[in-house]
């Protein structure tokens, strides 16, 4: 099997992104709960694992219409999943953000008027 080109390029492509997804998890690790990174990562994991198994690898032959249409339409479903965490997750910050601006001016003109 290591006599051709794909398990090089595949174990390439594993490596660099083994690697390259460390300082973006430690990056996100510090600014969203564990719990958020991890679940993002491990989707984001499992849809292209899902979508390189047919695309890349044929994994696959000749199935029926509806087989692939099932396939498909759950890759579709976790990544709507993604899109659902991760808007919420963007909402609640805003919301957050927004308490917390509206409470520091009430305190800046409690200071003011005293």
């Amino acid at each position: 099997p290591w006599q051709a080109l794909l398990p090089y390029v595949l174990a390439c492509g594993a490596l660099m992104s083994a690697l390259g997804s460390v300082p973006i998890m430690a990056k996100g690790l510090l600014e969203f709960p564990a719990i958020l990174m991890v679940t993002l990562v491990e989707g984001c994991s499992v849809a292209a694992s899902c979508v390189s198994a047919d695309v890349v690898l044929g994994e696959i032959p000749d199935p029926p219409h509806a087989t692939r249409i099932a396939y498909w339409a759950s890759i579709l479903l976790v990544l709507v999943g993604l899109y659902v965490i991760q808007s919420s997750r963007i909402q609640a910050i805003r919301r957050l953000e927004g308490w917390i601006s509206s409470d520091s001016l009430v305190d800046a003109a409690e200071v003011d008027s005293s």
